[in-house]
């Protein structure tokens, strides 16, 4: 049974798109601040707000998969996040596309009892910022045949 006074579970997400690679990240936590699930992943795909909400839909569709039904999602895609929180669809060149999405994400959130999406600054959204950047760096090596300098490598201190 459903507490109201229930703490949620907190979810972040996150998209890097460079050229026509996209990282999406997504990250649960328990409400005892345990790390549940984190995940990345890669796209062939060239349009950030496609990307932003792919990476929503599928930490969203991940929450489902671990029977949670009170969460609190974190994104740092302002645009995406008041889209889905207006009730309005996308409008644009992309818009067709964005919009499936978005209606198949919107059916997912009737399945929990309290979802609430927010958006906040990357600042606030290190934990996924980090992943993405991390699955970019190993993407990047993979490129380039698995060799890196170290001293360009190295942080200077």
């Amino acid at each position: 049974m459903y507490n109201s006074m229930q703490k949620p579970y907190v979810a972040r997400c996150d998209a890097s798109v460079k050229g026509n690679d996209s990282v999406l990240s997504n990250v649960i936590v328990t409400p005892n601040n345990r790390l549940l699930f984190r995940t990345t992943s890669t796209q062939i795909n060239d349009n950030s707000a496609k990307a932003e909400l792919d990476a929503l839909y599928a930490l969203i569709w991940n929450a489902r998969r671990y029977h949670i039904v009170n969460l609190r999602v974190v994104s740092d895609c302002k645009s995406v996040v008041d889209v889905i929180n207006s009730g309005k669809e996308f409008s644009g060149p992309n818009a067709k596309f964005l919009n499936k999405t978005l209606r198949k994400l919107r059916k997912m959130l009737k399945e929990f009892n309290k979802c609430v999406i927010t958006h906040k600054k990357r600042e606030h959204n290190v934990y996924a910022d980090s992943l993405c950047r991390m699955r970019r760096q190993q993407i990047v090596f993979k490129k380039n045949g698995g060799r890196v300098n170290l001293r360009e490598a190295a942080p200077v201190e």
